[in-house]
């Protein structure tokens, strides 16, 4: 990442504020309407601690930074479909040197209508993992842009 990067994605974090990307994916990711207006009222931690209890198991999971391929398939395992599955695992003998290149090397895998492999920084040293509906792709980019990895 250039100097230039980082400054850009810093400074679009302040202007949008941490919250609003929690509380757009949530949205975007069809998250019931009280458990959305209960994340508005809570502080950034807790906001970004009660989407991810909705995103666990449904939409993917959270892996540590250190993260590697089989962390990120176990992270999305229990809410895959088997079509998902099956593409995520194949053996295509594809040499990745890191987390973001291992992302995109599954999400490349996913070929539509599957949905597409994202990932977020959270508050914490983690990545949040999450299977994107394609026809909410573009919006949920869009959300995350400054924290997307």
């Amino acid at each position: 990442m250039t100097f230039r990067d980082w400054l850009k994605r810093s400074f679009g974090r302040i202007v949008n504020g941490t919250k609003i990307h929690l509380i757009d994916i949530a949205k975007l990711l069809d998250i019931p309407a009280p458990v959305v207006d209960r994340m508005r009222s809570r502080p950034d931690e807790e906001c970004e601690s009660i989407l991810l209890e909705q995103i666990e198991s449904r939409h993917g999971g959270v892996v540590d930074w250190r993260a590697r391929l089989v962390d990120i398939l176990e992270a999305v395992d229990s809410c895959v479909t088997p079509e998902e599955r099956k593409a995520l695992h194949t053996n295509d003998g594809a040499v990745t040197t890191g987390f973001a290149e291992e992302l995109h090397l599954l999400d490349s895998r996913l070929i539509p209508p599957m949905r597409a492999l994202r990932a977020i920084e959270s508050l914490g040293d983690a990545y949040i993992v999450v299977l994107v509906p394609r026809g909410k792709l573009s919006a949920f980019d869009q959300a995350a842009r400054y924290w997307l990895v």
